[in-house]
């Protein structure tokens, strides 16, 4: 799968809403499932990339080529739209 800035997006709109909207104790939970996205959250090079990105998703198309980022992207997405669709 790849990781389009439309996606990113998508996820983004649902999470600018404020936090105690979407940051559900479910949400949590289902993150600390994924170690891939609690090593995600916690790397220096996704963080700064998620800003990026948070800033401008179109910003991920440049980022393409990193395996481990789209690797957390696929699943955070996954995750985010199953949770904001409940």
């Amino acid at each position: 799968m790849d990781v389009s800035a439309s996606q990113v997006n998508s996820v983004l709109d649902q999470a600018g809403k404020p936090t105690g909207e979407w940051m559900s104790p479910e949400l949590l939970q289902a993150i600390a499932r994924e170690p891939d996205l609690l090593m995600g959250f916690q790397d220096p090079e996704i963080q700064r990339i998620m800003a990026e990105v948070g800033a401008d998703p179109t910003a991920i198309e440049k980022y393409s080529d990193n395996k481990r980022l789209m690797k957390f992207y696929e699943k955070y997405i996954k995750l985010a739209s199953a949770h904001f669709a409940k």
